[in-house]
């Protein structure tokens, strides 16, 4: 990422981003006090207080108490200040959520996908899908400040291009400049595990910690790292791949071509195959997961197995990063109550000595929802990131009329899953 020359437009920039930031983290917070937290001067908070206001991304609430003086005016981001579009892809789905500036969902939306294989095809379905989000939700064009979408592979966020994805069949997709010729928000692409790790960063359990990681485990096993209060994506965006660390010499064949990949011996996919190598009767992961909870042995044993495996693979993170939050998410969280014991054996066995006290580890189990949750707050990063970063303004790409290809989305507003537990390793 290239560092921003100086300038006056730059300076300005980045009190902007100062004092946005702070009232998001600190909120509510008076102009006093932004102006002690930033060394900012008072006529400068308040000029960047006035043009945010009258922005629509900041609001007055009440009073705060007085130190002898009149009493201060409190400030807050207003969340109806504008919106994010998220998109979680996978081959089979694509799924939306629409949220405020506090990452609160909106609405949301999945529709069906076609085949990915079929660039052009996918594509075109991707843009009446957001097409008809967009519309169905009434908001205004201006109010949309952009559309983050996350995907399995290996993905350049700063080209905004996906290099490589095994799901989808795709090899140097440009994908942010493909979709920035259908719409006038800024398109923002990331890793689908690093949406989540930004989510966690900016509203979730990592919103005030500067080291944690978030490893998911499902349809396939990612990682996602914010370290020293950055993300870490690495050269070109390729870091996190934890999924593909070869722990079993001559394993099973993992969908990346290699063997003995952990992802080939504890993802969803690969569970079943077990299960049905078992002799069990297993067409679907819900299938195994019913047999576990009624109590089958062999059901049992293969996920007590893979729940290893994953412990073996957290204490090598815990030995690289020491994080002092981990958290565990995706679709095969749901079957925790037979992966924590034998994980934390694991993890506590072979982390390195004292690196794993007093870490607490978290479970979240998640529906695509939360995905497309993390990848509308892919968008939201770039409203609350340092513009000393990039390239500057933001991206002004060709606007064309919102047109309607023929996608329909089904609407679906039950509210989304958040069950977390929470772990507490004690010092030993």
């Amino acid at each position: 990422m290239l560092l921003r020359s100086g300038n006056r437009e730059l300076m300005r920039d980045i009190n902007r981003n100062l004092v946005l930031t702070l009232i998001k983290n600190r909120d509510p917070i008076s102009r006093t006090e932004l102006a002690v937290e930033t060394g900012l001067a008072q006529a400068t908070v308040t000029h960047i207080v006035r043009d945010l206001l009258e922005a629509g991304l900041v609001r007055e609430v009440a009073s705060g108490p007085s130190t002898g003086g009149r009493r201060p005016i409190l400030l807050e981001i207003d969340p109806a200040g504008g919106y994010a579009l998220g998109l979680k892809l996978t081959p089979q789905a694509i799924t939306l959520a629409l949220t405020d500036l506090d990452g609160n969902i909106v609405r949301r939306d999945v529709a069906a996908a076609v085949n990915p294989r079929d660039l052009s095809a996918y594509l075109a379905r991707l843009e009446a899908v957001i097409v008809e989000s967009i519309q169905k939700s009434a908001i205004a064009e201006e109010k949309l400040i952009g559309i983050g979408i996350g995907l399995p592979g290996f993905i350049d966020h700063q080209a905004g291009a996906c290099r490589h994805s095994a799901l989808f069949g795709w090899h140097e997709v440009p994908l942010r400049e493909l979709l920035e010729k259908c719409f006038a928000a800024p398109v923002v692409l990331d890793n689908d595990v690093n949406t989540l790790v930004l989510y966690e960063a900016l509203f979730g359990s990592g919103r005030r910690l500067n080291d944690f990681l978030v490893v998911t485990v499902g349809r396939g096993v990612g990682m996602g790292a914010y370290a020293n209060g950055r993300m870490v994506r690495g050269g070109r965006g390729g870091a996190g791949e934890f999924g593909h660390i070869p722990v079993q010499p001559d394993g099973p064949l993992c969908n990346c071509g290699n063997r003995g990949c952990l992802e080939a011996l504890i993802s969803d996919p690969a569970l079943k195959a077990q299960a049905q190598a078992a002799r069990l009767p297993v067409q679907t992961d819900e299938d195994l997961l019913a047999l576990a909870q009624a109590g089958d042995a062999t059901a049992r044993h293969i996920y007590a197995t893979a729940a290893t495996w994953l412990g073996r693979g957290l204490a090598t993170l815990v030995n690289i990063f020491n994080p002092t939050h981990l958290i565990v998410s995706g679709e095969g969280a749901r079957a925790s109550q037979f992966l924590m014991q034998p994980m934390q054996e694991a993890l506590k066995a072979h982390a390195f000595d004292g690196l794993a006290d007093n870490l607490s580890l978290i479970v979240e189990p998640l529906e695509d929802y939360s995905w497309a949750r993390g990848a509308a707050s892919l968008a939201l990063s770039e409203l609350f990131s340092s513009p000393i970063f990039g390239e500057g303004k933001p991206r002004t790409p060709d606007r064309r009329p919102l047109t309607h290809n023929g996608g329909r989305a089904i609407s679906d507003e039950r509210p989304g899953a958040d069950d977390r537990t929470p772990i507490l390793f004690p010092s030993r």
